[in-house]
């Protein structure tokens, strides 16, 4: 739900890797590393609402998603 969350406020479209550091941020961790950035296969988890698009920028499938 995070991820899809990114996606749909950011004010530009995210990198792959800036969702799968920042959503690794949570409660139980302030530090940014290969320890706490999440798995790719956890963005494939949210494949059928989003894509990979324009220079590896993770983006909605349709528009509707977002709405």
């Amino acid at each position: 739900m995070q991820i899809l969350q990114w996606v749909a406020f950011a004010r530009r479209p995210l990198k792959s890797y800036e969702i799968q550091f920042g959503a690794g941020l949570g409660q139980r961790t302030s530090t940014i590393d290969d320890n706490t950035k999440l798995s790719e296969a956890t963005l494939e988890l949210c494949q059928p609402l989003i894509e990979r698009g324009p220079r590896n920028t993770i983006i909605f499938t349709h528009f509707t998603v977002k709405e």
